[in-house]
């Protein structure tokens, strides 16, 4: 018995050809947004991207400022629109430096740079600042000096002290040269209530200084308290 053998039927495949499809949309799209995408737009910077902090320029306030904020100007000038000159040295200050250059460790009562005129009316209490005058210290390689205060009509029994010395130059200027502070310092002159500021020396030529103080009662509002005292000491600093 013969049995007649049928034709087997060809299967399709049972891939949708849609996802090719897709995938052909997804390629063009890539291809083109490249192309869209040039060297010349892709260097433009976003407007939200920070700019590099060489290119932000910087305040005058800040880029002149050489002060530190908690003590006296690094040049105190002698008279107004006067030129700092580069060439200028240390020597001993002339005898018309007028009354605010003492003689002699006179001593100058003036006020802290940048608080003004003094009020008509006091806001608060006054202390005394006082030193004693610039000298070689007793190692006989420093100039130095020592500061102290006392309260005045002040309530508060301590206060922040900065004693700093300055050195007199041929352009009529009075550089700093070196400063020390005591936050809580006890009013007093005793030597176990000095505060004691000192310079190496550079050499021995005899040269104008200064000891500057300022004083400031904690806690309490108080007036400025200020003193300077001068004198020539056999010891010269160079920058």
């Amino acid at each position: 018995m013969h049995h007649e053998r049928r034709p087997l039927m060809r299967r399709t495949s049972g891939v949708s050809t849609t996802p090719r499809r897709w995938s052909t949309v997804l390629v063009s799209t890539v291809a083109l947004t490249g192309l869209l995408t040039s060297p010349a737009m892709a260097a433009v910077p976003s407007p939200t991207v920070e700019r590099t902090p060489d290119a932000v320029p910087m305040p005058g306030s800040t880029a002149n400022s050489t002060d530190e904020p908690d003590l006296p100007p690094k040049i105190i000038k002698t008279k107004l629109q006067q030129a700092i000159d580069p060439e200028a040295v240390p020597a001993v200050a002339p005898r018309d430096v007028g009354a605010s250059s003492p003689r002699s460790g006179e001593k100058v009562e003036t006020l802290t740079v940048g608080r003004g005129a003094p009020a008509e009316t006091s806001a608060g209490c006054t202390p005394v600042a006082d030193s004693d005058n610039p000298h070689v210290s007793g190692n006989r390689s420093d100039v130095s000096a020592h500061a102290w205060w006392h309260q005045g009509d002040c309530d508060n029994d301590r206060a922040t002290v900065t004693a700093c010395l300055y050195e007199w130059y041929t352009d009529h200027t009075w550089r700093r040269k070196a400063c020390n502070t005591n936050e809580n310092q006890k009013p007093g002159r005793s030597s176990s209530r000095w505060l004691n500021v000192r310079e190496r020396c550079d050499s021995f030529a005899r040269t104008s200084w200064r000891a500057h103080v300022d004083v400031d009662v904690n806690w309490e509002v108080d007036n400025p308290g200020v003193s300077t005292k001068q004198a020539d000491v056999d010891c010269r600093v160079h920058d």
